[in-house]
């Protein structure tokens, strides 16, 4: 367990220097994409012309991982059969492996990607860490394209978990596809199967692709009259 100490622990009697200051207000940020802007955003990311970013950014809204889990993503930590990603310990916030659903949407771009493979990680780069660093230039011309300027990168995360919501999954399946740690829910946790993570994952994707016009929307068939 890590010790914090103070200033008292070293000897010090004097009149605490950040008695007074006030703290800055922390803004709560909610922002996810509404049903009429979800045609803009999938326009604007369809005709992103670097095909890696393109297919980083789909993988980032479709699985809800962490920007920097996405980056540095390896072939090696997928089963791609079974839409797993595990997230190993060592790249995860809360230093515990977490497993991430790939819904069919995200495992079609990746075994597209798997066949022109050129390296252990899904998003190489000619860096010095041999994986995808800081996709800034090509989320501008994306957000930009699509008229939403005060979209950012982790809300594509936040916008699975909003459409999660929207259909009916409840918050402790939530935070289990997202990996958030919640003391609180642990031994609900432990009584969860995949299947409601993988199922939510893959119900709020098509959710998101129908609304923003990539998948024709669902209509439920009239049952014909009784004779």
């Amino acid at each position: 367990m890590r010790v914090q100490h103070g200033a008292n622990d070293f000897g010090y009697e004097g009149v605490n220097p950040c008695r007074g200051v006030k703290r800055f207000r922390e803004e709560k940020r909610d922002r996810f994409l509404l049903p009429d802007e979800m045609g803009r955003f999938f326009t604007a990311l369809s005709a992103e012309p670097d095909d890696t970013l393109r297919d980083f950014f789909w993988i980032a809204l479709l699985s809800g991982a962490r920007r920097g889990n996405g980056q540095s993503m390896r072939w090696d930590e997928m089963d791609l059969s079974r839409g797993d990603w595990r997230v190993p310990g060592d790249k995860s916030k809360n230093r515990e492996g977490m497993l991430v659903h790939l819904p069919p949407q995200a495992v079609e771009i990746l075994n597209r990607r798997l066949a022109e493979r050129d390296g252990e990680y899904v998003f190489g780069s000619y860096g010095a860490t041999g994986h995808l660093v800081e996709p800034k230039a090509s989320w501008a011309r994306i957000r930009t394209a699509a008229k939403l300027p005060g979209l950012r990168m982790h809300d594509l995360r936040r916008m699975l978990a909003s459409w999660q919501a929207i259909t009916g999954t409840s918050l402790h399946v939530i935070g289990k596809s997202l990996g958030h740690r919640d003391p609180s829910a642990t031994a609900i946790y432990a009584r969860l199967t995949r299947a409601p993570v993988s199922e939510s994952v893959d119900r709020a994707a098509i959710a998101m692709l129908t609304a923003g016009g990539v998948l024709p929307a669902v209509t439920t068939p009239t049952s014909e009259p009784k004779s």
